[in-house]
C-alpha cells in the first residue's frame, strides 16, 4: 500500500514539474521580465533640458514624470544613447503625455536612439537633431513571429500604427520600420528617410 502511495506521489509530482516546465518563460523572457522593472532609465536636468539615456521599461514614466515635474523649467528632452524599450504598453501613454504637455526633443550630435526610444523622440511638438545623430529601426517581436508576419489587418498591429498616427498625423512610418529590418538588426535612417516621414519638424 505504501509503494502505491509513493508512486502516485512520484507522478502527481512529475506532473506537476512537467507543467511547470511548459508554464515557465524562457531564460531569455525571464530576463525581459526582471530587466522591465529594474531602473535602467537615466537622467540629468541642466537648466531647461532633460537628458535621457539607457533603456526604457515600466518603470521609465512614473521616474520621468516625477522628475519633470519637480523640474518645471524643462522644455526639452535631449536623448542620447537609448537603445530601445522593454515595456511600449507603458512607453505609449507617457508618450502621449510628453507630447500633452508640449514638451520638445532634441538629438545631438552623438546620440543614438534605437526601436522604442525613436518612438519617444517622436513626442516632441518640437524635434531637432545635429547632423551625425543616429536614429535606426526595426521590426518588433512577439515571441517567435516578426511583426511582418501578422497580416496589416491583425489587431496586433493597433498599438503601433495608432501612436505613429497619432504622433505624425499618419501610420506609414510605423509600417515601414517593421519591413526595414528584422528584430534581431537594425536599420539606420537616412537623411532623405527621416526627411520623407517628417521625424524632424526644423
Amino acid at each position: 500500500m505504501m509503494r502505491k502511495w509513493f508512486l502516485a506521489a512520484v507522478v502527481l509530482i512529475s506532473g506537476i514539474a512537467a507543467s511547470l516546465v511548459v508554464m515557465t518563460p524562457t531564460g531569455e523572457g525571464i530576463r525581459d521580465t526582471v530587466s522591465n522593472y529594474r531602473d535602467l532609465t537615466r537622467y540629468e536636468v541642466r537648466g531647461d533640458r532633460m537628458y535621457i539615456s539607457g533603456e526604457l521599461n515600466a518603470r521609465t514614466p512614473e521616474k520621468l514624470k516625477r522628475a519633470l515635474r519637480d523640474n518645471p523649467q524643462v522644455g526639452t528632452l535631449v536623448l542620447t544613447d537609448m537603445p530601445g524599450s522593454l515595456d511600449d504598453e507603458a512607453l505609449f501613454p507617457f508618450a502621449k503625455w510628453v507630447r500633452e504637455q508640449g514638451l520638445n526633443t532634441h538629438l545631438k550630435s552623438n546620440s543614438k536612439i534605437e526601436s522604442g526610444a525613436v518612438d519617444l523622440f517622436l513626442a516632441g511638438e518640437r524635434r531637432t537633431m545635429e547632423k551625425g545623430a543616429k536614429i535606426g529601426v526595426h521590426s518588433w517581436s512577439e515571441g517567435d513571429r516578426e511583426a511582418r508576419e501578422f497580416p496589416s489587418y491583425h489587431s496586433v498591429h493597433r498599438i503601433y500604427a495608432d501612436y505613429i498616427r497619432s504622433m505624425l498625423g499618419s501610420a506609414e512610418f510605423y509600417w515601414f520600420t517593421i519591413a526595414a529590418s528584422p528584430a534581431d538588426s537594425i536599420h539606420w535612417l537616412t537623411e532623405s528617410e527621416i526627411g520623407r516621414f517628417g521625424l524632424v519638424t526644423n
